[in-house]
């Protein structure tokens, strides 16, 4: 999924690039609108890192209290809640920046049909998005199934906590690939479509 996301996004730069200066003047306040949606969804991203960072630390701590005291059970379904809280915030996070990119999406849309391969390649990346806000969606069915198991004996428990690491490990690795590659295309389409603004000036 990874080298698919960053060859996605690294198609939406070039076709950026693949725009003529015969349509230079026409497309510049349409590069305008695409450099906006861009650094809102920048944005968007920087609070899914956030939320995420927050998610982490939670993490490290609530497995770190469980594995080191199993008989310091009594507050788990507290523990637990307040983990599913923090997750769900980093599930709007995603949506929001899924939000974002439809927008960009919609906006390509509306550019001329020379550049319609950006359309399809903004589609792409909103289907890796919608991916990863599945994963998030997934680890909170997880909570919810411990949640539903806390009669269960301390060994049992112990195991569910370890699958609950493992799943939040499977989501960490997933998110923190995205991130990488959002961050370094983003950055590489801004410049494209500043370098593409800048000849445009020079005309």
């Amino acid at each position: 999924m990874k080298k698919a996301l960053v060859m996605t996004i690294l198609g939406i730069a070039l076709s950026v690039l693949f725009l003529s200066v015969g349509y230079a003047q026409e497309a510049a306040p349409q590069d305008d609108q695409l450099q906006k949606e861009l650094a809102q969804l920048g944005d968007a991203f920087a609070g899914v890192n956030d939320a995420f960072g927050g998610l982490q630390a939670f993490m490290n701590e609530i497995v770190g209290e469980v594995k080191g005291n199993m008989a310091g059970v009594a507050d788990l379904d507290e523990r637990l809640v307040d983990l599913k809280d923090v997750v769900q915030a980093v599930s709007v996070e995603l949506k929001s920046a899924e939000g974002k990119l439809i927008g960009l999406r919609d906006d390509v849309d509306g550019l001329s049909s020379t550049q319609q391969e950006l359309l399809v390649r903004a589609t792409a990346l909103e289907s890796g998005l919608s991916e990863l806000s599945a994963s998030c969606d997934d680890f909170q069915k997880a909570i919810t199934a411990s949640l539903d198991a806390t009669n269960a004996d301390l060994s049992a428990l112990s195991d569910k906590y370890d699958a609950l690491a493992t799943s939040f490990g499977d989501f960490s690795s997933q998110f923190a690939a995205f991130k990488d590659s959002v961050t370094a295309e983003l950055a590489s389409i801004q410049g494209a479509i500043g370098t593409l603004q800048s000849d445009v000036s020079g005309l």
